[in-house]
């Protein structure tokens, strides 16, 4: 009997030691769960995983011809508010942004400003974003889009495609927002484009002069003492960014060029190195069809959206700032709300950016180029199009209407 209830007894230990040990691999198991683990996706590889992914949302330029006028309205990613990430230096870095930023400028307390430049590649941004990003009172933040492409997923960065560029809108918008409140934890190639030397997130950001190794810390730092401006051309839609850039008071300056102008200077990248010959002529097509759908999209975007976002966005043509650098700056800086000097630029632009793809294209190829557009966009941004030789062969062909916009809020 006694030999029973001590095997009795052995039995009760054992169970009450198999539930314990289960247990606990119910508790290591959800907390390894991966679901709870936010990942970085990799748009170019098929075993990429991760919420950061935008499947579940289709956005398509659809099918551009000749006339065609894109469905007019913001297209939505999903929600736009991002959870806020602890900081290691969570005491230097801001929160809530919501409140305007004071921070001490050459010996005072000034409101920091913030500003967004976007537009396409080959248009001019550098030389727009650089009227504020030249300044040493502005953290100059170059092209986080070409961070996250080429530092943390190593993929190709010359295709600003929609279909190429749809799955980095997610963590870009979130990598924007954090650069606002100067936050770059969850930002590790941020850390690593700025300790590279000669890489052109340092020079172009005039952080070349930086002592390498660079901290999180000092970043974040530098951040907080000055305004802050940031390059992009890798969003598709600004109407997907707009709620993240109201929460953070960012005014956004939007650049438009010339079709055609941005045809001359991108074809250079269709050229083969070595021989030197133009290579498949649908590439350059294809670089067209986007770039004016883009313009038109995002314009559209901007005029139909918030209220907010209509009265804190500036355009500007890339033609206006060729011919006339110096109106540019005055007026980037009274949009942005700072007082103008009567310090002229040396360089008061470069009108001959602005016709010179009549000299780089044939006639057949400049009505072509023109075709692969819609009216409207030529029609908004008050660009000329060539309707005969005649005025293809006139070197005074005037290729912008002078008062059509010569920048201007949109109302």
């Amino acid at each position: 009997m006694r030999s029973l209830q001590i095997l009795r007894s052995q039995n009760i230990v054992v169970t009450m030691l198999v539930v314990l040990l289960i247990w606990h691999l119910l508790i290591a198991k959800n907390n390894d769960c991966p679901t709870n683990k936010p990942r970085m996706t990799n748009p170019f590889g098929e075993n990429s995983q991760g919420d950061a992914r935008i499947s579940q949302t289709t956005l398509t330029f659809g099918d551009v011809t000749p006339k065609h006028v894109p469905v007019i309205g913001p297209m939505s990613i999903g929600p736009t508010t991002t959870p806020k990430m602890a900081s290691v230096y969570a005491g230097n870095s801001r929160g809530d942004n919501s409140k305007p930023h004071t921070t001490q400028m050459f010996g005072r307390n000034v409101t920091q400003k913030h500003v967004l430049v976007i537009g396409r590649m080959t248009t001019g941004t550098k030389a727009l974003a650089g009227i504020l990003g030249d300044r040493p009172d502005f953290f100059y933040v170059y092209e986080p889009g070409h961070m996250i492409m080429s530092l943390d997923w190593e993929s190709g960065t010359q295709d600003d495609s929609h279909i190429h560029l749809k799955d980095l809108q997610r963590p870009l918008l979130k990598f924007v927002d954090d650069i606002y409140h100067c936050n770059f934890t969850n930002h590790p190639y941020f850390i690593k484009g700025m300790n590279i030397e000669n890489t052109v997130y340092r020079n172009r950001a005039h952080f070349d002069n930086l002592p390498i190794p660079v901290t999180e810390e000092t970043l974040t730092s530098m951040c907080l003492s000055k305004h802050i401006v940031s390059k992009v051309v890798r969003i598709t839609d600004i109407a997907t960014f707009s709620e993240t850039l109201e929460k953070n008071n960012v005014k956004v300056i939007f650049l438009a060029r010339d079709p055609r102008g941005m045809a001359s200077s991108r074809s250079r990248r269709f050229i083969d190195k070595k021989t030197g010959i133009q290579l498949e002529t649908s590439l350059l097509d294809e670089s067209v069809r986007d770039h004016c759908t883009w313009l038109e999209m995002n314009y559209d975007s901007i005029i139909n959206g918030s209220s907010w976002l209509r009265e804190n966005t500036l355009v500007v043509r890339y033609e206006d700032m060729a011919s006339n650098a110096n109106m540019i700056e005055k007026l980037v800086n009274d949009f942005v709300g700072f007082e103008t000097t009567d310090k002229k630029r040396k360089d008061d632009g470069k009108p001959e950016s602005i016709t010179k793809w009549l000299k780089y294209f044939t006639y057949e190829e400049v009505l072509h180029i023109q075709n692969l557009c819609s009216d409207r966009v030529f029609d908004i941004f008050g660009w000329i199009k060539v309707s005969n030789k005649k005025e293809y062969d006139d070197i005074n062909f005037k290729s912008y209407e002078e008062d059509k916009i010569n920048g201007f809020l949109v109302k």
